[in-house]
């Protein structure tokens, strides 16, 4: 746990008497002059209030068991990974922000990642991937490219959240559902693919169906990088016969040739509300569900 320091040393006079000096209280990581911040545990959770990097020096914060942001992290210029074998949490207001054009990258191996509803990222150069085994519940994220992937889990817009990715490019790959009937995941994107056992997505202005793939940088411990793919995904695709919802306000939907289809397996049905033209390069299918549109 990174927690306030403050210091208090008695100093020898010439007298032979002590006098007593203080050192002002810390309470975060500091990186100064270009320079990395790296905090590793070997066997436990790791808290962190503040992480403050001025310059382009590369953030990374590696558990072996949880992960926990209760304040800020500012990357400056410098890429970020933040990893973790179990759940990682951005708390009550906390946020990352960086003004790298290279990777944020922030990967739970084994459990949850958790964003508080007022808790934000933003990385508005940055290609930001989000991969977890169980839910990801996300604030307010804006970047220029962002891919999310649960293993065994879904995709969570977190309460008081209006919309919750802003980006030129989105990619989501999920085990279970995306968004749910009582909360739609809302988005302003220009490109997206996704797959999940339903979709239930509201998009705010107009966006376009197609192929997205993105790849990061890992950091290590030693600051070298290694590359992580997210391979390119094609269409908005929903299995286990879920239902797929997408609405536009105040926006085109566009599906671009062939790899814009919109597909609900099984019984699935596929609702399309749009608040704008709709340019149906792609086909829209499902195997025995309904098919509506509304425009």
């Amino acid at each position: 746990t990174v927690a306030p320091v403050a210091t208090v040393v008695g100093e020898l006079t010439s007298s032979a008497g002590t006098t007593t000096v203080s050192d002002a209280e810390l309470n975060h990581l500091t990186a100064l002059n270009d320079g990395a911040i790296v905090l590793q545990s070997l066997a436990g959770n790791i808290e962190v209030p503040n992480v403050i990097s001025s310059g382009s020096g590369a953030v990374l914060l590696s558990s072996a068991a949880a992960l926990t942001l209760t304040g800020d992290l500012d990357s400056g210029s410098g890429s970020v990974s933040m990893l973790a074998e179990d759940a990682i949490t951005l708390g009550l207001g906390a946020s990352i922000s960086s003004s790298t054009s290279g990777s944020v990258l922030i990967e739970s191996a084994n459990g949850a990642f958790t964003m508080s509803g007022n808790a934000s990222i933003t990385a508005v150069n940055a290609v930001l991937g989000i991969h977890a085994d169980d839910d990801l519940t996300l604030g307010v994220t804006t970047a220029d490219a962002v891919s999310l992937i649960s293993n065994d889990g879904g995709i969570r817009r977190a309460a008081t959240v209006g919309t919750t990715i802003a980006a030129n490019r989105l990619r989501i790959d999920a085990a279970g559902s995306i968004g749910t009937l009582e909360r739609a995941f809302t988005t302003s994107v220009d490109l997206m693919s996704m797959t999940g056992s339903s979709v239930h997505l509201w998009s705010i202005g107009s966006t376009t169906i197609g192929t997205v793939g993105l790849t990061f940088d890992r950091l290590l411990s030693d600051l070298s990088t290694e590359t992580v793919e997210d391979p390119a995904q094609s269409g908005v695709v929903s299995t286990s016969g879920g239902l797929i919802d997408i609405r536009t306000i105040a926006g085109d939907l566009t599906l671009t040739a062939t790899a814009g289809v919109i597909s609900a397996d099984a019984a699935g049905n596929v609702l399309l509300t749009i608040d704008g033209d709709f340019d149906a390069g792609a086909d829209v299918t499902s195997i025995s569900g309904t098919l509506t549109l509304n425009i």
